[in-house]
């Protein structure tokens, strides 16, 4: 006969072992999947996009990819409609759909905040050297591409030209889609054309460091005419002396800024560990396109939309450290 006290000795341990067995493994923490709306397999947009996308995937519990698509212009229609929850687009773009909507659609786009200011891109404005263009004046009966129609590039391509007294009618516009720009240069088939891209987008290298086209400059008093006619925030920019090979003068031109996007409903602390790598992986992103290396949180959040709040906190904290 088993004594009590041996007894309950034997129970006690036979509860603990069983209890030991049925211990519940502690709940994982849900996977967050975020998709980053870049633009074509060529551009900047993407090639910063897997950059970041490959950083941000080592957050615990994040799962990133950046995703192509046709035209970086429709970029803010993903975020507001939810079809993606990060994006880059121009300052001046996302101002406008913001507070007007845009030509898809033309409610204000309300969901759409700021992580952060990346870089800044210029309107390129280039002419075959021998073509007898000294200034956006020549273009007048030249063949000029200017852009994918409904392109934030013919967009700027067209208030530069305006502002010269020129139009459709004044020259043969070319409006490259099926075919890529240094391929219609390379072919001979342009005088010139514009692009609307980050300094060293690889086409700009290709055609102006490789090709026999050089750079246009726009003068000052243009400029300041097309500030005042922009709807899209183009501001003064500098194309610096040797940022493509053969450049040997600093060019005049109008640029903006672009910014990394994301939907107003992401939580705050996501957002916050989403602001705090994008900066602590600057040099991958440089890596990835030489654009990035102008990512530098003194210039983040002079967003030209509000800042998402857990983007907002990243800065105060980082204020607050300094």
């Amino acid at each position: 006969m088993v004594k009590p006290r041996r007894f309950i000795g034997l129970l006690s341990i036979s509860l603990v072992a069983v209890m030991g067995g049925c211990q519940v493994e502690p709940a994982q923490k849900p996977t967050t999947t975020l998709t980053i709306a870049a633009g074509s397999a060529d551009g900047v947009y993407y090639s910063v996009g897997k950059a970041l996308a490959a950083a941000y995937n080592r957050l615990p519990g994040v799962q990133a990819r950046a995703e192509l698509g046709e035209m970086s212009s429709q970029n803010v229609e993903k975020i507001e409609t939810g079809a993606a929850d990060l994006s880059f687009d121009g300052a001046g773009h996302a101002y406008l759909a913001f507070k007007h909507g845009t030509q898809v659609d033309r409610r204000p786009h309300e969901r759409l905040r700021a992580i952060a200011v990346l870089f800044s891109t210029a309107v390129h404005i280039a002419a075959r050297r021998g073509s007898g263009i000294r200034g956006v004046e020549d273009f007048r009966g030249k063949r000029i591409a200017v852009g994918s129609r409904g392109s934030s590039t013919e967009e700027a391509s067209l208030l530069v030209l305006e502002s010269y007294g020129l139009n459709y009618d004044s020259f043969m516009p070319v409006f490259p889609l099926n075919r890529d720009l240094a391929t219609d240069a390379r072919e001979g088939i342009l005088d010139g054309f514009f692009q609307f891209t980050p300094l060293q987008h690889a086409v700009m290298t290709e055609v102006i460091g490789s090709l026999d086209f050089q750079l246009i400059p726009i003068t000052r008093e243009k400029i300041a005419d097309i500030q005042e006619r922009s709807p899209f925030l183009l501001k003064s920019t500098r194309i610096s002396a040797g940022t493509y090979r053969g450049q040997t003068e600093d060019v005049m031109t109008v640029g903006t800024d672009i910014l990394l996007l994301c939907r107003e409903d992401l939580p705050d602390q996501l957002v916050h560990d989403l602001t705090r790598t994008l900066f602590a992986a600057a040099p991958e992103l440089a890596a990835a396109h030489p654009a990035a290396a102008g990512i530098d949180p003194d210039r983040g959040p002079a967003a030209s939309i509000p800042l998402h709040p857990g983007a907002a906190r990243y800065y105060r904290e980082r204020e607050l450290l300094r």
